[in-house]
């Protein structure tokens, strides 16, 4: 765990200095509300609630976990009782109705995932979900459910012991939701309540560890990297910009207001977006963490003002009519598609139709001379070299990554290959290239 956190720590770490810490009530305001209250979780209620339930729910009752490590530590057995009194009973309960209600969202999103079927969480519709992305999903909600289920049955078979009294059990009481379980372990012996109480005991605290390092490798990183993410998130209005002083002085000498200093040595010349991972904040490098839609968020965040999705069609297990549901789409993001600033190309199945399509919109387009290229660290190299070869002398194509992933050998090699034969194809002239056939176009328009 401390290996996977260092990990973590010390890539962030490579990023530039940035300082994000004024303005300490309103960063903690939007942490709440954003990251703790799953503020845009709730464009679909119904599904918000449910997902608040699960996420604010296995955060809070993980308190307790607090009290079980010191248990385990000094040999003791619900070590804060004595000191909290009848407090210590209103506590425990409201846990119980935490890990109930996690239990219960988690039973329904298994069913939606795996017998209603959700279109939108299906790997048959949609490519990225295949494989790892879905048994992911599913474990994280297994592993939760059988967490639940393990301190609810611990504290039940407690609360039988206690009644017995048995040493060692400390009389708490019973406790509003472990109370409906009794019945069934009532006409158990000591010896075997005992077993069943320490065996929940230690496949809660074995599962929380467990659950904390596989969730440093798995894309629900998020549960945590949300609190800081959000803390730290950029307040600068959307849109706002800020005067370069390069730009300023240089107007100033042509207006008469200041006179140039030929003494000085001139600036280093600027650079438009990240040529490699140190050209990056701290900050972009935690969002990469915990942020998927990467495109998405740079257009909110005012980067550019116009967008193509390439590619999406039922090949890459995308729709033009799921899209905005099936990636969050914010209301904001929801305009810009309504009004045309997004746009989504279904025609492109592969790399270098995806560049033919980019061509033909920025062609229709015209005028545009800067492109800023968004997808994963893996697939960059090939879509970069396709894309600058399509498009016309001029235009320059600027790169940024999504979140990256520990890809195997097999598949960085595999990758490298892909990037070989594109390399070589980009060698021919346009008309013969893999993908230079493609006609349907946005606007009508053939690179």
């Amino acid at each position: 765990m401390a290996k996977r956190v260092g990990i973590i720590k010390k890539t962030i770490q490579l990023g530039k200095a940035e300082d994000r810490t004024d303005h300490p009530d309103q960063r903690l305001s939007t942490m709440l509300r954003v990251a703790f209250g799953q503020k845009k979780m709730f464009d679909k209620p119904v599904v918000g609630i449910m997902h608040f339930v699960i996420y604010a729910g296995f955060l809070l009752i993980n308190i307790e976990v607090l009290e079980i490590v010191l248990d385990g530590l000094f040999g003791t057995h619900r070590l804060f009782a004595p000191y909290l009194g009848s407090f210590y009973t209103v506590l425990i309960n409201f846990f119980e109705f935490l890990a109930f209600g996690v239990l219960v969202v988690c039973i329904v999103f298994l069913i939606r995932r795996n017998i209603l079927k959700v279109a939108r969480l299906q790997p048959s519709r949609h490519r990225e979900l295949n494989g790892w992305p879905a048994l992911d999903a599913n474990s994280i909600l297994l592993i939760e459910s059988v967490l639940m289920i393990a301190i609810l049955s611990m504290n039940a078979a407690d609360s039988i012991l206690q009644k017995r009294g048995v040493e060692h059990y400390y009389p708490a009481g019973d406790f509003l939701f472990s109370s409906l379980l009794q019945p069934i372990f009532s006409g158990m012996s000591d010896g075997a309540l005992i077993a069943l109480e320490r065996g929940a005991w230690w496949a809660h605290i074995l599962g929380i560890f467990a659950f904390a390092i596989y969730v440093t490798y798995s894309k629900h990183l998020h549960i945590f990297l949300a609190f800081p993410n959000t803390y730290f998130a950029n307040l600068t209005p959307k849109g706002e910009m800020h005067n370069m002083p390069e730009v300023t002085k240089e107007v100033k000498i042509m207006l008469g207001l200041e006179q140039p200093d030929n003494s000085e040595v001139p600036a280093e010349i600027g650079r438009f977006g990240a040529k490699d991972v140190t050209d990056l904040s701290w900050k972009n490098l935690m969002d990469a963490y915990s942020c998927t839609e990467c495109g998405l968020a740079l257009f909110e965040q005012g980067r550019f003002d116009r967008m193509l999705i390439s590619g999406v069609n039922p090949k890459a297990g995308l729709s033009p009519d799921t899209i905005a549901d099936q990636f969050r789409f914010s209301p904001m993001a929801r305009a810009a598609l309504s009004s045309g600033k997004i746009e989504l190309s279904p025609d492109a199945a592969d790399t270098f139709q995806n560049a033919s399509e980019t061509a033909c919109w920025l062609a229709a387009i015209g005028g545009v001379t800067d492109v800023l290229l968004v997808t994963s660290p893996s697939h960059m190299p090939r879509a970069s070299i396709t894309l600058q070869r399509a498009l016309p002398a001029g235009v320059r194509v600027h790169r940024a990554i999504t979140a990256p992933r520990a890809d195997d050998q097999a598949q960085r090699r595999k990758e490298f290959a892909k990037f070989a034969a594109a390399w070589v194809a980009t060698l021919f002239p346009a008309g013969r290239r893999p993908g230079a056939h493609l006609t349907r176009c946005l606007h009508g328009t053939t690179p």
